[in-house]
Order: C-alpha cells, then sequence, then structure tokens
C-alpha cells in the first residue's frame, strides 16, 4: 500500500481510476482493484509511466518503495530528472547546478556593476 501521498496525487491524476478504487484499464464487469490503492501482485505500467512522473519526487519515492529505483536519491529541481545528492543540502544536479552557479554569478556582477556606475 502507497503511502498517502502516493495515494492522493494517483486519485488526483490517473484517468484510469474509479471511485470505487476500481482500475478502468480492465474491462471485464468485476474489474480489478488499482495497484496503488490495494496491496497487489501486479504493477500498473500506466501510472508508473504516465501518472507518477508528473511528480519526480513521488516517482523516486515510490520506486524506491517497491525496490525498483537505481538509487533513492533526490529529483532536480530545474530539469525534474533523478540524481545522487553529495550533501544533503544539494537541489539540483550538476549541470544544472554549474548553470545555476553561473546565473547567480552575472546577476552579483550586474548589480555590482551597477552600484559601481551611481557612485561614480
Amino acid at each position: 500500500m502507497p503511502d498517502k501521498a502516493t495515494a492522493a496525487f494517483i486519485k488526483r491524476n490517473c484517468a484510469n481510476y474509479d471511485k470505487d478504487g476500481k482500475c478502468l484499464l480492465d474491462l471485464t464487469e468485476s474489474g480489478r482493484l488499482c495497484p496503488f490503492m490495494h496491496d497487489v501482485p501486479y504493477r500498473c505500467k500506466y501510472g508508473r509511466e504516465s501518472v507518477l512522473p508528473a511528480d519526480p519526487d513521488l516517482s523516486l519515492k515510490y520506486e524506491a518503495s517497491i525496490g525498483q529505483a537505481a538509487t533513492a536519491g533526490k529529483a532536480c529541481a530545474d530539469c525534474g530528472e533523478p540524481f545522487e545528492p553529495k550533501s544533503n543540502r544539494q537541489e539540483r544536479c550538476s549541470s544544472c547546478g554549474a548553470h545555476h552557479r553561473r546565473k547567480k554569478k552575472r546577476g552579483y556582477n550586474r548589480e555590482y556593476q551597477l552600484r559601481k556606475y551611481r557612485n561614480n
């Protein structure tokens, strides 16, 4: 059974989730239980590949809980790709981090030049 955040996310965003907790992908009259809401032996490919990637943090958490994640890392704040952080405060992957640092440095330099120009 997934945690409450994953279950709520699936209820809100899955097009195949029925209000009775059944999956509409199964066309039999009885239907089958949604694998995200109930402890069932099969996994929902549609939910894993189409619904969960909309929230990278939940996707990583879910994959780690079922033992399929290569690393239980974080999702990059900019691109959303999973990465293995080097510290507990790291928010971006290495390529996005370098881009973010350059962008911040340009802003600092711009402010410095404006202050320098105003004082002369």
